[in-house]
């Protein structure tokens, strides 16, 4: 829960506000601290709930993240849409850990703003293990996010062992697209990847043609580095481009599985899609003591047809 004197402290050491850009701590949603940042081209907010963006604002071109109206904004929850972090796993490996991980149910420190010539604003948000982590997950690291808000969205998970011994760590940036009309909704550059099907028992396929979406779709698509783009109608391109990261997954939760989610209107996979820049699956990396590694992902609306 946000306390006055905590925000005060926030904007004191790491507010800015100047004629272009603002970056301002207030409290959001469920009495939990957010950030907002506002620059020439674009705003974003963010939540220090799981480092958690749930707003990219392009100020001529409008939102290109899908948030759900119906999300709990609360210190024991995910938060529903936007961008989750999903880490030191992807999916749910045990009964008796949360799903996707820790990292998008903790408390985020804030560590570093600055504004770029560029121009853009940036924020580093941090966590550390601490007892509640090691029950889950018993090892050492500083895990942190960079959010560059410019004219493109870009995004930087870094892990840092900060252990005696290696580590093997999933993620993803679990990014929700927003989207005019799923029907209408091409996404290229996947073309002949091969992909893990988890609707059919994680079995190995391989991608003819763009990807549509009829249906549920939960895929992991692998040995990937590609650029994929949102073909959102003929209204615009949604360009996703990424590094540190082999593997995409793609997810549209159809009609049965959004009515079965709570924080999901039961038509919201109308409006969106995930297009998810992850180390998932054979894509774990496995971290030396000492060494870091980041995977990074990066959107622009490439075309807006009018």
């Amino acid at each position: 829960m946000a306390d006055i004197k905590q925000l005060e402290q926030l904007n004191h050491e790491f507010g800015i506000d100047d004629a272009d850009t603002r970056i301002l701590f207030s409290q959001g949603r469920g009495d939990l601290p957010k950030v907002d940042l506002k620059g020439p081209f674009a705003s974003a907010e963010l939540y220090l709930h799981g480092a958690h963006l749930t707003s990219f604002r392009l100020h001529d071109s409008g939102e290109l993240l899908w948030m759900s109206d119906m999300s709990e904004f609360s210190e024991d929850r995910p938060i529903r849409g936007g961008v989750p972090i999903c880490w030191p796993w992807f999916g749910k490996p045990t009964a008796t850990v949360p799903q996707h991980g820790f990292a998008r149910t903790s408390k985020w420190k804030v560590v570093e703003t600055k504004a770029h010539l560029d121009p853009s604003l940036e924020i580093a948000l941090r966590l550390t293990d601490d007892d509640s982590t090691r029950s889950y997950w018993p090892h050492p690291f500083e895990l942190t996010l960079r959010v560059i808000v410019g004219r493109d969205l870009t995004l930087q998970l870094s892990c840092l062992n900060t252990g005696e011994t290696p580590i093997t760590a999933e993620a993803a940036l679990h990014t929700y697209f927003h989207v005019s009309d799923i029907a209408a909704v091409k996404l290229l550059g996947l073309e002949q990847r091969s992909y893990l099907d988890k609707l059919d028992s994680l079995k190995r396929k391989q991608q003819e043609g763009a990807i549509t979406i009829d249906r549920e779709v939960d895929r992991i698509y692998v040995d990937t580095d590609d650029i994929v783009t949102i073909c959102d109608g003929q209204t615009r391109r949604i360009e996703v481009r990424k590094s540190g990261s082999e593997s995409t997954v793609v997810w549209n939760p159809w009609v049965d599985k959004s009515a079965a989610m709570g924080d999901f209107p039961n038509d919201g996979y109308q409006q969106m899609v995930c297009v998810e820049t992850t180390n998932a699956d054979q894509d774990a990396r496995r971290i030396e003591p000492g060494e870091v590694h980041t995977m990074t992902q990066s959107c622009s609306l490439v075309s807006v047809s009018t």
